[in-house]
């Protein structure tokens, strides 16, 4: 049974610098729970990889993934993972581990580490959930938001790559200019087909894009670059609509 860590972040961390040789990278991961149910994503850039189970976007915590060898986070073989947190409850020393492993947990191939400053997560997985590698494929841009108190409409400017979106958020909410960064697949999707508009999903702490409601792949997100720091970096109002438009700058 996984039960949580007693020793520290860096404990942690130090621990597995010596377990893998020093052989690790920067990468981000989203967990999610509700009645029971788990699940999370990572994001490693400079493997090209990501690995899903059950969600498709996200970036919180940033830490870091140790391995063996790339060529073990196979895009053709499904694998399993274990989670659990540390002991700590203080924000510098807060953790969260997964281990990843085929068959036998106790002989993991890559384990991710991140503080996990905000208490993400305060349970274990230990049933050797399965996900999946893939091949990570995106871009980003910076990008900024905007929305004055007397108007209904949301713009998100991407001038570095030349495209801009707005949407309605009907509510006297004021959204002052904020900055971050715009991740999207294909640039090619940030458009839209004439007559019609994509759904978005708005939330205090980032922007989801999609070509439409309940299309379980996104186009974009949007993430302020105060998030982590201020969870509610774009106001208190929660809104999905479909009123989407994509255009070029």
């Amino acid at each position: 049974m996984v039960v949580p860590s007693p020793l520290t972040h860096d404990q942690l961390f130090a621990q597995l610098e010596t377990q893998y040789h020093h052989k690790f990278v920067p990468a981000s991961a989203l967990f999610w729970t509700q009645h029971g149910q788990h699940a999370m994503r990572l994001e490693v850039p400079s493997l090209m990889r990501e690995f899903k189970d059950k969600m498709t976007v996200g970036r919180d915590p940033e830490g870091y993934l140790f391995y063996n060898h790339v060529e073990d986070l196979d895009l053709e073989r499904g694998t399993r993972y274990i989670m659990f947190p540390n002991t700590y409850r203080t924000k510098q020393d807060h953790a969260v581990v997964v281990q990843f492993f085929h068959n036998d947990p106790s002989k993991c191939y890559a384990q991710f580490i991140a503080k996990d400053e905000n208490l993400t997560v305060d349970y274990c997985i230990d049933n050797g959930n399965v996900g999946e590698w893939t091949q990570l494929v995106q871009g980003c841009s910076h990008a900024k938001i905007r929305k004055y108190s007397d108007e209904n409409t949301v713009t998100l400017t991407a001038a570095p790559i030349g495209k801009k979106a707005t949407f309605q958020l009907n509510n006297d909410q004021n959204i002052p200019e904020t900055w971050g960064e715009l991740i999207f697949k294909h640039i090619s999707d940030l458009n839209t087909p004439g007559g019609t508009k994509g759904f978005v999903d708005f939330t205090p702490d980032r922007v989801l894009f999609y070509p439409k409601q309940m299309n379980p792949e996104f186009t974009a997100i949007f993430i302020p670059s105060e998030a982590i720091e201020k969870p509610a970096a774009l106001g208190t109002a929660s809104v999905e609509t479909q009123t989407v438009e994509w255009s070029n700058i």
